[in-house]
């Protein structure tokens, strides 16, 4: 499917800009969360043994005297099982969204040749969307400590160097956000008045397409 078959009659070419949006926001989505990911993940030396991070490392109460990773240990099983939810949840979650938007890309990728994949991708954008929203609002929830968190880990914290995955979750928030307010007023107030952008207009590319195939 060339690029042209995209250009309204009026020379704008909103199919494929709604296309290129989608594949943007996953790829903002894929980058934020891959930062989590990865950082949570990253290989802690404990004695003579790498354990990941969300493993061994709590979030809060990292201080230059533990070298950032405050050990969660089996003394205080109390402190440790709530730690440790924290540090799985954080972990999880982060990896389902790398994991999500990144397949999303490939069927934007894939919606810019082919119509039924463009028209799909468009149906399922307010459930991914609502999604991501989803997804980062519990991130940034579980990360929320009773006081803040620089102030606990005093800026020591592995999950605070580098890569700030507090910091992170909020951009992904904030992002997710403004995409799911941006894009229901686009099509609310755009797109249905408009009958461009969507998946009739899709519909009607994918006619006039077929029609000139059996024309040739």
């Amino acid at each position: 499917m060339a690029t042209c078959n995209f250009v309204y009659n009026d020379g704008k070419k909103g199919v494929e800009n709604r296309v290129w949006y989608l594949n943007i926001i996953s790829v903002t989505m894929v980058l934020v969360s891959s930062l989590i990911a990865g950082t949570v993940n990253a290989p802690v030396e404990i004695g003579d043994e790498k354990f990941a991070r969300w493993e061994k490392c709590a979030l809060a109460g990292a201080t230059e005297a533990n070298n950032g990773c405050n050990q969660m240990l089996d003394a205080d099983a109390g402190v440790r099982d709530a730690a440790m939810l924290v540090m799985e949840r954080v972990f999880t979650l982060s990896l389902v969204l790398a994991i999500l938007n990144g397949i999303t890309l490939l069927i934007g990728a894939v919606a810019h040749k082919v119509y039924k994949v463009t028209a799909l991708h468009f149906e399922l954008q307010m459930v991914l969307a609502i999604v991501n929203l989803g997804l980062f609002a519990g991130l940034v929830g579980w990360m929320l400590p009773e006081e803040p968190l620089e102030a606990i880990n005093n800026k020591q914290s592995v999950y605070l160097k580098g890569v700030n995955i507090y910091i992170a979750a909020l951009v992904g928030l904030v992002f997710s956000a403004l995409d799911f307010v941006v894009f229901n007023a686009l099509r609310i107030f755009v797109f249905k008045n408009a009958g461009k952008c969507g998946v009739e207009q899709v519909a009607q590319l994918e006619r006039e397409a077929e029609l000139e195939q059996s024309s040739n």
